[in-house]
């Protein structure tokens, strides 16, 4: 499944499997940052179950900041780190609301 998706005018897109677990791992291309928005089924539908794990290159850390606008309570946005047991933040995030500049370790 394609999830990181170029756009014509240059910005891209990260669209979230309905319902299946995919595993993104970014090259060394995006380590001076990579801007996306993420959408629930390409943006297109409600009621996706599905889950991304991003990877990033060796050697790299994610940072991660921004805003979030889900159906509150019903969307979620859970950031982990390398264990994935460990919330970058210590919370789950829904609504709409600004996340704080998380680093993984």
């Amino acid at each position: 499944m394609r999830v990181l998706i170029e756009k014509d005018d240059g910005a891209y897109y990260a669209a979230l499997p309905k319902n299946e677990h995919v595993n993104v791992d970014l090259c060394t291309g995006y380590v001076n940052g990579l801007n996306f928005k993420l959408y629930d089924n390409d943006g297109n539908s409600y009621n996706c179950d599905g889950s991304l794990t991003f990877t990033a290159p060796a050697g790299y850390v994610f940072v991660i900041n921004g805003k979030i606008v889900t159906e509150e309570g019903r969307d979620v946005l859970s950031i982990y780190d390398l264990d994935l047991a460990t919330l970058l933040g210590g919370e789950t995030y829904s609504g709409n609301t600004t996340i704080g500049t998380l680093q993984s370790s």
